[in-house]
């Protein structure tokens, strides 16, 4: 048996031997996996229950397909077949396609797709037909093909194994696999207990001689079809689609109508057929699904069915795909990230700014990979946007009661511009500055809010593995990691699949007993390399919970608490409290036997129950200072009201209670300092294991309780999958909900998510393309030379449906060591609507719209370039220099270079405009209504060229 391909270890199992598994099973063998098809129809059956040999199998695409880069994979697959293995029943063929549902060809995607594609003439078309054209595309021989497939991938080593299963538990129980590829097709509805899983029935001809040699199609009202049987002679005349429909045998009334048809869109290529002696009848039932086709993972079951009548040209796109997703799945991850929590569904951290200095504002709740330096800074020129909440804490005590009208707005506006000018060199505006995609917009404030301005909400708590919702209580109550048996790699933190192994068992006389372990298909690390199996395959986590490494068995809590201890050595004895000496010691027992190496389980249990047993010896004057209840009519309040009042008059004393002492033993909890002998004993195992055994900090770290015990790889165990959340971010401020995600958790989208980039105009700058300018215009920035005047043009664009007038300030000098010169040309202007691109091209083709206007040229109160919603200005920039200010520097010992040399400008940005009032006025109407909003922007040209 040829084998060709690296093998990796890995084991997939396919379920389904149509088009779509077969051709998953050839690009998972290519990529050097080990496949077994589990299948009930095997190519060259001829049993009606499965719909790959009785297909149409021609590569025709609709206009309505979706997942068109599967049929683009899929095409230049079958065209490499019909030109390198003729043998596998692929050829090129002609096709001509009719629809009588539309005049225009401009949904038709695969005409730049399909070769000599050529759109036919109105008078050559037959009746009723609106549109038509003709391509060079490829047929299919499903007679052919799939027993040749069939015979490729045994010579790869792929084992085909004939069983219906009813479970993809059962099939990965069969197969043995890691990874289980469910192409079942209808059987999916069951196997997946996917309701929208429907069948369509077909009922097709086949007519045996016949010489006519390309395929015709017509889509539409009346779908029909003409495909020839390349290589073995004959024709496929159909044109059938009944849903639900589950009727194996042909309906004789369909026949003629089916004849009729073809031999309209074929000028009656078929009228001499004898449906009686010259056709043979076909039905099949195409596996669809309600919707679209479902490809997508879950956990270790990929699932790949519902593609319809288009298996074949799907098939090998998907088998790509599949491929993609089980490499991903099974990619060592070289980068720990041991304390992820939740995702972030903003964006990933902020930049580091180009002036050295790394901004502390980034809330997002992934940590970046430790101990790897960035690779490159922000690019320059850049923009940053300042949020206002900085500004806003200065006016607190100013806001007792918000009010909702416009006044309030305004107000907040008017104390916004009474501030100082803003120095981006300061401290403080590390903390405040964002680019504009980290940024949202809170609609009722009408203000810009960054993540410091947000409240986190969590929606909802899911296993990133299995991707199972889990209620909050059970996060209370069990913690923040999955409880259903996803676990992930302590060497390589990959996720664990279980597998079953056959144990000679001797005590039973020779039988075998089978037993489970958790393995890696990164590395191949195995539960059994420290000693952990498992009875059943099911309930892994309560199961790894009463093993230690080693196989030795935990006590639960429960049975810990009623003195079940398992873990203590048989003659160990537990600590009573009540004999405790004068001195505070406890009065050791003869027999008595510490156990030296307990387990922090029950150290921590018998930690618990020590200091319980101390709180309980206390009178009700000690446990007063414990309890919750201060009502004056409890029992204690009126003890105490007691011993205050009679403490001066009674000079009884009172009786004195003994002292909360600490554990002093290893059964009371006690965690002493190691024994040196021990510290010796790992010291040499240390240097007999080597480097490659000492875990590192990462491991360590990822440890569901982190511990300095852990020195060798040995004493590492499975981590279950940490939680996510979703959350839900409101406006610190009003409380007004600003992002919402889906509240499922197979989806990445959001219900609400409301973008600053959609509300505020967008801010670019970029040096003016002019060859007097010592600043390139393309490729890298070149450093700026002071003393001579630079020129930028800054683009504002508007993403509001209505026309804004924009108001642009900055000081003359910029703020900090050396001062910068900059001057304004043209600081107020206005800005046209935003409209979708048809809008314009539909303007310019009837001679009408908004024309593009600008000087070209930096001048004075002239706009340089205005697009449909964008206009750019022209800013000019003289860099400043300080004569002694290197020196300086030196003196005071300061190294931070990179802080002056990048030329930060800020400007204000003022943006006006009227929009439609959502409540109605008094006295009349809502009408227009004038909005303004304000801020700080920073604006990076470039660095100074030191002397």
């Amino acid at each position: 048996m040829a084998n060709t391909g690296p093998r990796n270890g890995v084991e997939i199992g396919i379920i389904g031997a149509g088009v779509i598994g077969l051709s998953c099973a050839l690009k998972l063998v290519e990529k050097g996996y080990q496949v077994k098809i589990l299948a009930r129809d095997h190519p060259g059956d001829n049993s009606s229950e499965w719909a790959s040999p009785w297909a149409g199998a021609v590569f025709a695409p609709t206009p309505i397909s979706k997942g068109q880069y599967l049929i683009r994979d899929s095409f230049q697959y079958f065209w490499a077949l019909a030109h390198e293995e003729p043998q596998s029943g692929v050829q090129k063929i002609k096709v001509v396609e009719y629809y009588d549902d539309r005049e225009s060809d401009l949904s038709i995607w695969y005409k730049t797709l399909m070769p000599s594609y050529k759109k036919m003439v109105s008078r050559d078309l037959p009746e009723g037909v609106k549109l038509g054209f003709s391509y060079t595309s490829l047929a299919i021989n499903p007679a052919i093909f799939l027993p040749w497939m069939k015979k490729t991938l045994s010579e790869k080593g792929v084992l085909f194994m004939r069983r219906k299963v009813d479970s993809v538990d059962e099939a990965r129980q069969v197969t043995g696999a890691q990874f289980i590829i469910n192409a079942s097709g209808l059987g999916a509805g069951k196997l997946a207990h996917d309701k929208l899983v429907v069948a369509h029935r077909g009922q097709t001809m086949f007519i045996k001689e016949n010489s006519f040699d390309h395929v015709v199609l017509r889509q539409g009202s009346e779908y029909t079809y003409a495909i020839p049987r390349m290589y073995s002679g004959g024709v496929i005349v159909g044109g059938i689609s009944q849903k639900g429909n589950m009727d194996a045998r042909a309906d004789q009334t369909l026949k003629p109508d089916i004849l009729r048809r073809v031999n309209h869109i074929t000028s009656n290529a078929f009228e001499m057929v004898d449906l009686d002696y010259d056709v043979v009848d076909i039905v099949g039932f195409r596996p669809g699904r309600e919707g679209s086709f479902r490809l997508e993972q879950h956990a270790d079951v990929i699932h790949a069915y519902g593609f319809g009548g288009l298996g074949y040209a799907y098939a090998p796109g998907v088998g790509v795909q599949v491929a993609n997703m089980v490499k991903e799945h099974n990619r060592p991850k070289l980068l720990l990230y041991p304390k992820i929590f939740t995702l972030d569904f903003v964006g990933p951290g902020l930049p580091d700014r180009p002036n050295g200095s790394t901004p502390k504002n980034n809330h997002s709740l992934v940590p970046e990979p430790p101990n790897i330096p960035p690779t490159m800074a922000a690019a320059i020129p850049y923009t940053y946007i300042q949020c206002p909440c900085t500004r806003e804490t200065h006016h607190d005590g100013d806001r007792e009661e918000r009010q909702d009208d416009e006044d309030s707005v305004d107000s907040a506006e008017e104390r916004a511009e009474e501030d100082d000018d803003f120095d981006p060199h300061s401290p403080r505006a590390n903390y405040s500055l964002y680019p504009i995609d980290h940024l949202l917009y809170c609609e009722i404030c009408a203000q810009i809010r960054c993540q410091r301005c947000l409240v986190d909400e969590i929606v909802t708590w899911f296993c990133p593995n299995c991707l199972f919702e889990v209620p909050s209580s059970t996060v209370k109550t069990e913690g923040n990691r999955c409880t259903r048996s996803c676990f992930q790699c302590p060497i390589c933190i990959a996720p664990l699949s279980l597998t079953g192994q056959a144990a000679s068992n001797t005590l039973l006389g020779g039988a075998d007993s089978s037993h489970w372990v958790l393995s890696c298909a990164s590395c191949s690390w195995s539960s059994s390399e420290i000693g952990i199996q498992f009875d059943r395959p099911n309930g892994i986590y309560s199961q790894l919970s009463r093993i230690r490494n080693g196989g030795q068995v935990i006590t639960p809590p429960k049975e810990r608490a009623l003195g079940k201890d398992t873990d203590r050595r048989p003659g160990e004895r537990r600590s009573t409290l009540s004999k405790v000496s004068e001195h505070g010691t406890p009065e050791p027992e003869a027999d008595e036997e510490e156990d030296t190496d307990p387990t922090p389980e029950t150290r921590f249990a018998n930690l618990r129950t020590f200091y319980q047993s101390q709180m309980s010896s206390h009178g009700s004057a000690e446990r007063s200072a414990f309890s919750n209840d201060y009502s004056y009519a409890s029992p204690n309040a009126l003890s105490r009201i007691m011993n205050l009042y009679t403490s001066y008059s009674s000079p009884t004393p009172q009786k004195r209670t003994p002292q909360i002492r600490e554990a002093l033993t290893p059964s009371e909890g006690l965690h002493s300092i190691p024994d040196p002998a021990s510290e010796a004993a790992t010291i040499l195992r240390l240097r007999q294991e080597g480097w490659a055994a000492t875990p590192s900090t990462e491991q360590r770290a990822a440890q569901p309780f982190p511990t300095c015990d852990v020195h060798s790889t040995s004493e590492l165990r499975p981590s279950p999958y940490l939680l996510r959340t979703k959350r839900t971010k409101r406006c610190r401020t009003c409380k007004h909900i600003v992002v919402r995600p889906e509240a499922k958790v197979q989806t990445s989208r959001f219900r609400m998510k409301m973008l600053a980039a959609s509300y505020i105009p967008t801010l670019s700058i970029r040096p003016l393309p002019s060859p007097a300018s010592t600043v390139a215009a393309a490729g890298a920035p070149q450093l700026l030379q002071p003393g001579t005047t630079h020129q930028f043009v800054l683009t504002v664009r508007n993403p509001l449906y209505e026309r804004v007038r924009v108001t642009l300030a900055a000081a003359a000098r910029t703020p900090g060591r050396v001062a910068h010169g900059v001057t304004l040309l043209c600081p107020q202007f206005e800005v046209g609507a935003s409209r979708e691109a048809y809008a314009d091209m539909l303007d310019e083709a009837l001679g009408g719209g908004e024309a593009k206007a600008g000087t070209g040229e930096g001048e004075a109160g002239k706009v340089y370039e205005r697009a449909r919603n964008s206009v750019g200005v022209v800013i000019e920039v003289v860099p400043g220099v300080e004569e002694g200010f290197r020196d300086a520097r030196s003196e005071v010992g300061e190294e931070d270079e990179e802080e002056d040399e990048a030329l930060e400008i800020p400007v204000r940005v003022r943006v006006e405009w009227e929009a439609e009032g959502a409540e109605e006025k008094e006295g009349g109407e809502g009408g227009k209504v004038k909005r303004e909003l304000g801020f700080w922007v920073v604006l990076g040209v470039g660095k100074v060229r030191r002397e």
